[in-house]
């Protein structure tokens, strides 16, 4: 596999194809991450992700609109790298009721109240 790092873009390629690629701002932005359908479930984005994160220095942020499967991508993206405190201290973030506002996740939001009773 070749692997093909220019500011802004890291490539993943072999021989024949491209195999995915990632666009990012130098802030840590992904503005776009495409991995080859007939390479998914590979650990390609994941990855490409580790790549971005050690360029800019930072945990890096999707932007909006994000595709279905961005999605599964940034939730597990998210849930690979949080820092989990201390067992001694309080988890605020746990203990919190408040939702972050993401667009166009109001329905599902309601849901959860109306599932939690509130």
């Amino acid at each position: 596999m070749r692997i093909t790092h220019t500011p802004g873009v890291v490539i993943f390629a072999d021989l024949n194809t491209t195999i995915g690629y990632c666009r990012y701002t130098e802030e840590g932005a992904v503005e776009y991450i495409f991995v080859s359908r007939a390479c998914r479930r590979r650990g390609y984005a994941k990855q490409l992700l580790k790549l971005v994160e050690e360029r800019v220095r930072c945990k890096v942020r999707f932007q909006l609109p994000i595709s279905t499967l961005g999605e599964k991508l940034r939730a597990s993206y998210d849930q690979s790298t949080r820092q989990y405190p201390d067992p001694g201290t309080p988890d605020s973030y746990m203990n919190s009721n408040s939702i972050p506002e993401r667009p166009g996740l109001e329905p599902h939001i309601n849901t959860i109240h109306k599932v939690n009773g509130q």
